[in-house]
């Protein structure tokens, strides 16, 4: 297969769109959106416009649902919410950092392909991607850097234009 991610003249945005349909080919649930620079915030909104799925606001829906139980189990509770969202459906989940929180006591990427395994699912990644090392990196608020490795059940682009995984 012809990479489109060496194709310098393409926009990260646009290679979005064909990130997006070798992922349905390939049978692969879970594209993540990475990046950290100011302009990060356009580039997910053009990848946005390309396809016809809203934002989830995850940090917003999830912390108000976990305010109306009494006592919540927050792992069981967040696996649990995260599943019941829109069942069956194309997700696009933004300000995801309530997973990273220590109280979570999630492995965000394991919970993410859980979710991913029954539709897509698109995050607008709060990190970046170290195409060295192969791993996802995170860095945020009372959260020490958790890195996680790239593997064959997800797709990843960054704002710069770097695509894991890479096809040749």
């Amino acid at each position: 297969m012809a990479s489109l991610f060496h194709n310098s003249l393409l926009a990260p945005h646009e290679k979005y769109v064909g990130l997006h349909k070798m992922a349905s080919e390939a049978g692969i649930k879970l594209l993540l959106l990475t990046g950290n620079s100011p302009d990060k915030a356009l580039f997910v909104e053009k990848c946005l416009a390309s396809v016809s799925v809203r934002p989830i606001n995850l940090g917003k829906t999830l912390s108000a649902h976990l305010h109306r139980m009494a006592t919540p189990d927050l792992p069981m509770e967040t696996l649990d919410f995260l599943r019941s969202m829109n069942p069956g459906r194309s997700v696009f989940l933004d300000n995801v950092e309530i997973l990273f929180d220590n109280e979570m006591e999630l492995n965000v990427v394991q919970a993410l392909k859980g979710i991913a395994r029954t539709r897509l699912v698109v995050v607008n990644w709060p990190g970046t991607v170290d195409a060295e090392g192969q791993e996802l990196l995170f860095a945020g608020g009372d959260v020490l850097e958790k890195s996680f490795r790239l593997d064959s059940e997800m797709f990843v682009l960054d704002e710069s234009g770097f695509a894991q995984p890479d096809f040749q």
